[in-house]
């Protein structure tokens, strides 16, 4: 894998109990973050090349609509995996996600 990380993954379970994920640019990351911690999503870096490989399948996150529709319906499976492989962020508390400027 190159050490030029291009995307973000976000994951969480939804109000309706259903698990989301969704792929953001590297670019968006700030963005990314703020609109995460707003529905209480977790920030994932992907740091292998299998991470990566799921990573860069998943949908593309909208960053200017609210609550679920932010993040995409995802497998259960894809779910899980995501959670096993990507890097989360330190920061992130169980209120939500506390962006400081500085990345896992």
């Amino acid at each position: 894998m190159s050490n030029k990380i291009k995307f973000l993954a976000v994951i969480g379970v939804g109000d309706d109990r259903k698990p989301r994920a969704a792929r953001f640019d590297m670019v968006d990351e700030v963005a990314a973050r703020k609109a995460t911690g707003l529905v209480n999503f977790r920030v994932g870096i992907p740091r292998t090349e299998q991470a990566s490989t799921i990573v860069v399948k998943l949908p593309e996150g909208k960053l200017f609509e609210s609550g679920a529709g932010l993040i995409p319906l995802c497998s259960e499976t894809t779910f899980y995996k995501l959670g096993e492989l990507l890097t989360f962020d330190p920061n992130w508390k169980a209120t939500g996600a506390s962006y400081t400027g500085q990345t896992a």
